[in-house]
């Protein structure tokens, strides 16, 4: 009697369960309420990238232009300063928002839908600087720029720098280099993916600088994620779009860029 109760209790588990997944909405028209999904990002290349022509396009924005281009859903684009991105996301829900770092701090702040890249950051500084930095504790010696809302703030801040003393903060990697080249900042922790772009937009040579260290701990997968507060069935159906999608299942953005080197 016991057996047979127990397998009853669980066929109805499993009817109740199939019922539930049956009644999850599959297609676009289930989420029209949240269509075109908006979408924040920023001018970071090579990942996010403005062409001659002002149209976005970059490793990264290839790939989520291709998850939704694929399965016809709409999608709207919005690039703007990274911090004004990440404050528009956190008011947003259903709205998405890429390339961003998956740090600890951040894991339980939003939903993650899929990893576009590898970004691997290293410590910049002016070619002819003869400073040596062979541990990251040292840099309290120093003055280094910062991107604003960077996702390492709290790991500079963790060493003991101090904002205004040790960091001084910067729009932009184009406004840092900028800093360094002038020696108003002795060091720019910047990923070596990006920083070739940001030499070419404001026409410096990389034979300015070198890189004297590497920093592990701060190299990172970049995402594209969605606001915490978004409706799970709805999250449910993007992570599927990028499931499906045969450029990002193809090769992931780190893949391309070792191809490229």
């Amino acid at each position: 009697m016991w057996l047979s109760m127990n397998y009853g209790i669980c066929f109805i588990s499993l009817f109740i369960f199939s019922t539930v997944v049956r009644a999850v909405p599959v297609n676009k028209e289930s989420f029209e309420q949240y269509l075109p999904v908006q979408i924040y990002s920023e001018i970071w290349p090579p990942f996010q990238v403005k062409d001659k022509q002002g149209k976005l396009t970059g490793l990264a924005t290839d790939h989520v232009k291709s998850a939704f281009e694929q399965a016809d859903v709409p999608y709207h684009i919005l690039p703007m300063r990274w911090a004004r991105a990440l404050n528009f996301i956190k008011l947003k829900p259903n709205a998405l928002i890429y390339s961003i770092s998956r740090t600890p701090e951040r894991e339980s702040r939003f939903h993650w839908i899929a990893k576009l890249g590898r970004v691997n950051v290293k410590l910049l500084s002016l070619k002819e600087s003869n400073e040596v930095i062979s541990h990251p504790s040292q840099l309290t010696n120093y003055v280094i720029a910062l991107k604003r809302a960077e996702a390492s703030l709290d790991y500079f801040l963790g060493l003991g720098l101090e904002p205004g003393k040790h960091i001084i903060f910067v729009n932009n990697s184009e406004q840092a280099l900028k800093l360094l080249d002038i020696g108003r900042v002795d060091f720019y922790p910047i990923s070596a993916e990006t920083l070739q772009s940001s030499l070419d937009i404001i026409g410096y040579s990389s034979s300015k600088f070198k890189y004297v260290y590497y920093f592990k701990a701060l190299s990172f997968d970049i995402y594209i994620a969605a606001n915490k507060d978004s409706d799970l069935a709805f999250i449910s159906y993007i992570n599927d779009l990028f499931d499906k999608c045969a450029l990002c299942n193809a090769a992931d953005a780190s893949d391309i860029l070792r191809n490229l080197n």
